[in-house]
């Protein structure tokens, strides 16, 4: 006779760990070979008793043994199998508050327990994620993840559920028509400018002359009161987010006037004297 212990299923996915304990009557200690719809099972009896070992998950029904041309009638049947598979979901998430910020991606699991895991995604992994009550949270920087799993035991989820981060909007500047200073050594000149995604307010615009102050309204701001000079590379920074434009102004002095002397002549009209110096400009 054949009786059923209690099987452990392998404790991974695709594991060969799992057991099938057995005790028997009328079979003497050996090593024999039993019969099932899984195929043959080794296993040595001791004392009445032994484990068919290094099983993976599947069905071994009709498990019998043969003893002296005699067969067990019990018919014992036993399914064994793997470890629940993880299941991940993308419940939500918050795009960067910056340019090259980070963001989140809010996930839930099933048959996760709390713990600490590496989510693997198409592009690398976020390692160190803490799973506390079915649940948590990734901050990620700006970018397309595809394909998010989670590994356990040698489980792996299959829901591959996708999320893109997106940082602010770039903020765009437009050069209008600049002023020159109107006299030499004058600090009148202009520097209109044009703005897309730049809320009203007041900012300091880069450029290679140095910072420019500028009030934006209604998404346009002149910089004023500037010197003649080179004014390249003008930029406007918003949440860390850097304009790609790099605006390029010269601003000019009005040109210097010129003199030059002609020739001078004298001669003496009526008994008196005169000169006369001509000039050009």
């Amino acid at each position: 006779t054949i009786t059923l212990g209690t099987p452990t299923d392998p404790t991974t996915c695709g594991g060969t760990d799992g057991t099938i304990p057995l005790t028997f009557t009328n079979v003497p200690d050996g090593a024999y070979t039993l019969s099932s719809t899984f195929g043959a099972l080794p296993i040595n009896v001791t004392a009445g008793a032994g484990t068919v070992t290094g099983l993976a998950q599947g069905v071994y029904d009709d498990i019998t043994i043969t003893v002296a041309g005699c067969t067990s009638i019990e018919d014992i049947d036993v399914t064994l199998t793997d470890p629940a598979i993880p299941e991940i979901f993308i419940v939500g998430s918050t795009d960067p508050a910056t340019c090259g910020g980070t963001g989140t991606i809010d996930l839930t699991f099933n048959n996760v327990a709390d713990g600490t895991y590496t989510i693997d995604h198409s592009s690398g992994t976020f390692p160190g994620v803490t799973v506390t009550a079915g649940a948590a949270t990734v901050n990620a920087v700006a970018g397309t993840y595809t394909d998010l799993s989670i590994t356990i035991a040698n489980c792996t989820s299959i829901e591959d559920p996708d999320v893109t981060l997106t940082d602010p909007a770039l903020p765009t500047i437009t050069l209008g028509v600049p002023t020159d200073p109107t006299t030499c050594g004058g600090t009148d000149g202009t520097i209109p400018l044009t703005f897309t995604n730049v809320p009203d307010g007041a900012y300091t615009l880069g450029s290679t002359f140095g910072a420019l102050p500028i009030n934006v309204t209604a998404g346009a701001g002149t910089v004023s009161g500037l010197v003649q000079g080179v004014y390249d590379d003008i930029t406007i920074t918003i949440s860390g987010c850097v304009s790609a434009e790099d605006i390029d102004v010269t601003l000019t002095d009005p040109a210097f006037p010129t003199i030059n002397l002609g020739a001078p002549t004298a001669h003496k009209p009526f008994g008196g004297k005169e000169c006369t110096i001509p000039f050009t400009f």
